[in-house]
């Protein structure tokens, strides 16, 4: 089939052209209701999109709906509920592995002719010379020899409620979910056997299940005393769990390729699955006085409880403070006609980090050790029942200012941040049975400064804004 025929162009294969579906076509449909009375608001909404690939073989389809709902139950209690349903599907030829994706046809020779003159089929189909004809895989056999197919079904919900107990005093509660449901399927032919490296096909099937449970409690309250003194103040709590689960299976050998499911393969290759979880458990109370407008004081705390970390070491307390002076509020600037903006502030806190692995203060043991056929376990983790939180103090100092009506404006911040308790993966001799173990070791300091400075140089239909920053 490669042959002199590509000196008169009558064999000059255009697979970039191949490789791409004609006209796709994009089609999206809305629909949506809205309404109610003095105390029952709702939306209803849905969508549906059917979208076509630009390669062939690839298409996209996803089914949305969403609730809004709102009721004032009583004078002084409100609930509601917020729902949100997403279906899709998204259909591939491959999962982007080399010269198995449509595009990757591009590495094919123009003299190799799309269709086998020889056979009448698509280059590279048996009965024929597949084995090394084309001199590359065709990837384009996939399209009527296989699928990889992805469907999603995510559900996002949030149901809550508020409580007016007292004039300035608000109680609100809320839980919210989000729940992941993917399944990857694939199944590659016979005729795909130089891409899979197996002739009587291969299949794989991929479950993904995740869930994300959030709630919160927390007391707001909100007041005014005197002329010139505002108060507010948060107090709550909140809980977050996570949960993933993993499952693959991966066959080959089917009897032919009118038989796609896993359990028609005669040879099951792997099948592997894996769960994990963490939880974190937080209490956080928040304060701001404000008087005059001017003089600013503010305070937090935090008590944060992760799983990650060993029993008696999950909590952590993270209080930070700040205060700020509104200089342009006071007398001797007031009217200043140069002067639109100027604030002193500082503030200082502490902060923690548990962004480590959801078991790494645990000894963990795998149950991969089978051996002879016999079923067993190994050692995979060490345990550090002394893992606790990274944290990081962190002080700002600052300057904010802005001069003629804030067309000119900008800041100034010092900062000086310390970081104490690495979380860091360390080496161990490997005598042990074991390369690293997780532990609180080390410290890192940064300090600089930071200038940012803005301008509104035109206004009206043609507008010019800069921005310089510096650190």
């Amino acid at each position: 089939a490669e042959n002199t025929d590509y000196q008169t162009y009558k064999v000059n294969t255009n697979w970039e052209n191949a490789a791409y579906q004609e006209n796709p076509i994009l089609q999206q449909y809305d629909l949506n209701f809205s309404g109610g009375n003095d105390k029952t608001k709702f939306y209803i909404g849905g969508q549906a999109l059917d979208q076509e690939g630009i390669l062939v073989g690839n298409s996209y389809q996803r089914y949305t709906g969403r609730l809004n709902l709102t009721n004032k139950a009583t004078d002084f209690i409100e609930v509601g509920i917020n729902l949100n349903f997403t279906n899709s599907i998204n259909n591939r030829l491959s999962n982007d592995n080399a010269f198995s994706n449509p595009l990757q046809s591009v590495a094919l020779s123009p003299i190799t002719p799309l269709i086998d003159p020889r056979t009448g089929l698509t280059s590279g189909s048996l009965p024929g010379p597949a084995s090394n004809f084309p001199v590359y895989y065709n990837p384009l056999l996939a399209v009527d020899n296989a699928f990889y197919k992805a469907t999603v079904f995510r559900t996002i919900g949030k149901a809550f409620a508020n409580v007016n107990l007292l004039k300035g005093l608000k109680f609100s509660t809320d839980f919210s979910m989000d729940n992941l449901n993917q399944n990857e399927e694939s199944y590659y032919g016979s005729l795909t056997f130089r891409n899979t490296g197996t002739a009587n096909g291969n299949g794989d099937n991929i479950s993904t299940y995740v869930l994300n449970l959030n709630t919160n409690n927390f007391l707001s309250y909100n007041t005014t005393f005197g002329e010139n003194s505002a108060f507010d103040a948060v107090l709550g709590t909140s809980y977050q769990k996570s949960t993933n689960k993993y499952s693959e299976i991966e066959a080959t050998d089917f009897p032919s390729d009118a038989y796609k499911k896993l359990g028609s393969a005669a040879t099951k290759v792997s099948a592997t699955s894996s769960e994990n979880a963490f939880s974190f458990l937080s209490y956080f109370f928040r304060g701001n006085y404000k008087y005059k407008d001017r003089y600013l004081l503010s305070f937090s705390t935090r008590i944060d409880g992760s799983s990650r970390f060993g029993e008696s070491n999950r909590y952590g307390v993270f209080p930070a403070g700040s205060v700020g002076w509104i200089l342009s509020e006071e007398n001797f600037l007031q009217g200043n006609d140069k002067i639109s903006l100027l604030k002193l502030r500082a503030s200082y806190g502490l902060t923690g980090n548990a962004e480590i692995g959801n078991y790494s203060s645990r000894g963990l043991y795998s149950g991969t050790g089978a051996y002879g056929g016999l079923p067993g376990q190994r050692p995979l983790q060490i345990a550090n029942p002394d893992l606790t939180w990274e944290r990081t103090t962190q002080l700002d100092i600052g300057l904010d200012f802005g001069i003629l009506k804030n067309r000119i404006s900008g800041s100034f911040d010092y900062y000086q941040k310390k970081t104490t308790d690495l979380l860091l993966d360390v080496p161990i001799p490997q005598t042990s049975g074991f390369s690293v173990i997780t532990r609180n070791l080390g410290k890192l300091e940064n300090t600089g400064y930071e200038f940012s400075l803005n301008s509104d140089n035109l206004s009206g239909s043609f507008k010019w804004n800069t921005t310089i920053t510096t650190a």
